[in-house]
């Protein structure tokens, strides 16, 4: 496989966190790339961690819709007493 050339800037803080824990670049663009082609429904990139990370932010998202469902019918219930 060919691979090609890319230059990224990055904050100072990515820069330190890449060092302290010793990731590469290159694999974090990988994982990167992996996980926005995942999200964007590429079968191919479709993996368990993928669909794991999915599911959870959808539970997040159904807590914070229920949640808001919950207000909605209390200060209904406050202004119908």
């Amino acid at each position: 496989m060919a691979t090609e050339i890319k230059t990224i800037s990055v904050s100072r803080e990515f820069a330190d966190l890449a060092k302290d824990n010793n990731c590469s670049w290159s694999e974090a663009a990988r994982m990167g790339m992996s996980l926005l082609l995942a999200e964007r429904g590429v079968k191919e990139y479709d993996n368990d961690l993928n669909i794991c990370r999915r599911l959870t932010q959808l539970r997040i998202k159904l807590e914070q819709t229920s949640e808001e469902l919950n207000n909605l019918k209390d200060r209904t219930n406050q202004n119908a007493a």
